[in-house]
């Protein structure tokens, strides 16, 4: 019983992370990193020694993945995940029985590579993955270990700036939705056509870039991640500006930053963003000046953890160097 009721408590330990990290989103600023540190804190001081079963301490692995994460503290966390890999490579018949948590310290080595910026190795992992689910097709969690395959495959293109690969890679994910759309949820589905849309941005096709970036926008019954949906508005933003039209930028901002506001504080990033949509939709002869000035404050803070969060969804430190450089090349 005392087994039983240990498994429980670092069970219990590390849903209660993942539910905070699901509810809460990662953070969005500094005051939200403290708080969610000290959240966090009071759960994870439990010692690895007090979990008394192999399971209990694969649970503390996974508590501790989720902290780390949150603190910015990548290699930590992957430490962690290492340590399950280890213990359930050494327990087949236990990683067999619990193979989602399997891949799932794969997924997590591979995503804290790409947060660290070491590509290659985040794409070894994201093999090691791959064979793993074909070795393992009929599992139930089949699919959607895949969609993660996919999604880190995507990511990677973009914070590369590989839009062509990216192009024919969205061709075989096409293919991998519509064979198994009924197991992919609404999420899963929204955060594709968000690849999709930066990646014809990325390749100058506004057109398709809207197209898949209305499918977010149109959610009325918001099934979609918070932190996507505030993302794929700036990014909506952004389209319209390149379009010219400062009638509409004008609108989509004021409603934009009305919800916003309404649903939670800006964080620093999204306020940067504001002021340059309101100060240019003012003066848009002064374009050159703001964006010189948007560009200084990105700058500042792009070592901080939070706002890395919101850098490897919309890259806006390169967006606004594509943008002084279209106007230079323009007046040349």
């Amino acid at each position: 019983m005392k087994k039983l009721g240990n498994l429980y408590h670092f069970r219990d330990l590390n849903l209660k992370m993942y539910m905070l990290d699901i509810n809460t989103g990662r953070p969005g600023n500094r005051a939200d990193l403290i708080k969610y540190k000290k959240i966090l804190d009071h759960g994870v001081k439990v010692a690895e020694s007090n979990a008394s079963t192999t399971l209990s301490k694969i649970y503390y692995h996974q508590a501790k993945i989720l902290y780390y994460i949150a603190a910015g503290s990548h290699r930590k966390a992957i430490r962690h995940a290492k340590a399950i890999i280890l213990r359930l490579g050494n327990n087949i018949q236990l990683r067999d029985s619990h193979f989602s948590i399997y891949t799932r310290a794969h997924i997590n080595i591979t995503i804290l590579w790409l947060y660290e910026k070491q590509y290659t190795q985040a794409l070894t992992y994201n093999k090691k993955l791959l064979t793993l689910l074909f070795s393992m097709q009929k599992n139930n969690n089949y699919v959607q270990n895949m969609i993660q395959y996919y999604s880190i495959e995507l990511i990677t293109l973009m914070l590369r700036r590989n839009f062509s690969d990216g192009s024919h890679l969205m061709n075989e994910v096409n293919k991998f939705i519509a064979t198994h759309k009924k197991n992919i949820s609404y999420d899963s589905l929204y955060y594709f056509h968000y690849y999709f849309a930066y990646i014809y941005y990325g390749l100058f096709d506004l057109k398709n870039a809207a197209k898949y970036l209305n499918t977010l926008l149109n959610d009325h019954d918001k099934k979609i991640h918070k932190d996507l949906y505030h993302i794929a508005r700036l990014f909506n933003l952004i389209l319209i500006y390149e379009k010219e039209d400062l009638e509409l930028l004008a609108y989509e901002t004021i409603s934009t930053q009305r919800l916003f506001k309404k649903k939670k504080s800006l964080n620093e990033v999204e306020a940067m963003v504001f002021r340059f949509f309101n100060a240019y939709i003012k003066h848009p002869t002064n374009k050159i000046e703001l964006l010189n000035k948007l560009k200084k404050e990105l700058i500042k803070i792009s070592g901080e953890h939070y706002a890395n969060n919101i850098f490897r969804l919309f890259d806006f430190n390169a967006w606004v160097n594509t943008m002084l450089h279209h106007n230079q090349v323009s007046k040349n």
